[in-house]
């Protein structure tokens, strides 16, 4: 499978092979669970429930932990759908194989921000981190008409930065920031460095790491730790270290209660 910045559903194997699922002329009854992603957990949920409005003998659950769940769920085969945010890595694909003697099947369903141009639609990943300049992304004569981002409730964005004066500068380190914590412990994070990289720079690890840790100044200093684990630093930027690690324990306890 191609390497995929997008939102997917991983479908195991049960879903076409009926392990929980048994059909009865034009019926579905049994029980049908859905373990993962927490972006995608509304609009799975929302299936599930049509689904069983039309087979009153399906039985439908959904668990919100994460795209990582959903990985180890499909694996040990506990669910039946595995909502993701990202794609399965190569170790998952071959743990995946490894274990049910083929690979996932993964269908998409939903994309992130949609860069509309007078040519062709474009991911914002694509387009933002493709190349080291935008301009590169776009063909002769093709021009952004539209951005299309999709909504998202219950979350907090924030866009923090490094600067040399309190005035309007140029960012030496940012972060970008989108949250969800419920009960005290994250359920959803995404977070792109900028500043660090020749392009922007998304912290999956990271935000794997986040999901389900509760707000506390431990679980920011670990994380902020991880994000420079894999740093290359040059002669003269080793600071950029520093502050990309206080930029992130901040936007972390930021969203204590």
């Amino acid at each position: 499978m191609r390497r995929r910045d997008c939102l997917t559903l991983l479908l195991g194997a049960a879903l076409s092979a009926g392990r929980r699922l048994n059909a009865a002329e034009s019926q579905l009854a049994g029980r049908l669970t859905a373990t993962g992603s927490d972006t995608l957990a509304p609009l799975c949920l929302a299936w599930l429930e049509q689904l069983k409005a039309a087979h009153p003998q399906l039985s439908v659950e959904m668990q919100a932990g994460g795209s990582a769940t959903a990985v180890k769920a499909l694996i040990e085969g506990s669910t039946d759908l595995g909502p993701m945010s990202r794609s399965m890595s190569q170790a998952e694909l071959d743990a995946f194989r490894a274990r049910h003697g083929f690979e996932p099947t993964p269908v998409l369903v939903a994309l992130d921000a949609d860069i509309v141009t007078n040519m062709r639609t474009l991911k914002a990943s694509e387009f933002c981190c493709g190349t080291l300049k935008v301009s590169d992304a776009l063909k002769t004569g093709e021009l952004v008409t539209r951005i299309d981002i999709p909504r998202i409730e219950g979350a907090t964005m924030h866009y923090d930065k490094f600067r040399l004066r309190d005035a309007i500068d140029f960012a030496i380190v940012s972060i970008s920031s989108m949250y969800s914590v419920e009960k005290g412990k994250f359920t959803g994070a995404r977070i792109v460095f900028g500043g660090v990289a020749p392009v922007p720079l998304r912290a999956q690890e990271v935000e794997t790491f986040l999901i389900g840790k509760p707000v506390t100044e431990t679980v920011a200093e670990e994380a902020a730790e991880l994000a420079v684990k894999d740093a290359l630093v040059m002669s003269k930027n080793a600071y950029k270290v520093v502050e990309l690690k206080a930029l992130l324990k901040a936007s972390i306890l930021r969203m204590k209660a």
